[in-house]
């Protein structure tokens, strides 16, 4: 069973982890839902890429590096396949040199 300070740090990295799935999602096939879509990507992409506060938060919170995360985000180190290939688990500042690299 896991403590709560897991679990809290499970959820942080969850929300960081749709905001990378959002920001490097492809197009929907279904032309009325482009521009919410394109919105969100937009959002969440310069929600990383602008190394906001609320993002440097949600890492912390995570457990996660935030210039780790931004400089692999920026260097196309995250793309669609990557989540479909793996599922993305939440990455702590040791595993995730490894994982990422």
């Amino acid at each position: 069973m896991k403590n709560n300070v897991d679990g809290m740090k499970e959820l942080w990295g969850n929300i960081l982890i749709c905001a990378i799935k959002d920001a490097v999602s492809i197009r929907p096939r279904t032309s009325d839902s482009y521009n919410e879509w394109r919105l969100e990507r937009d959002k969440s992409y310069n929600w990383i890429a602008d190394n906001s506060k609320d993002f440097q938060e949600v890492c912390i919170h995570a457990g996660i590096d935030s210039n780790f995360i931004r400089s692999h985000f920026l260097a196309g180190k995250f793309t669609s396949e990557t989540f479909k290939k793996q599922k993305l688990r939440r990455a702590t500042s040791s595993e995730s040199s490894r994982r990422w690299a």
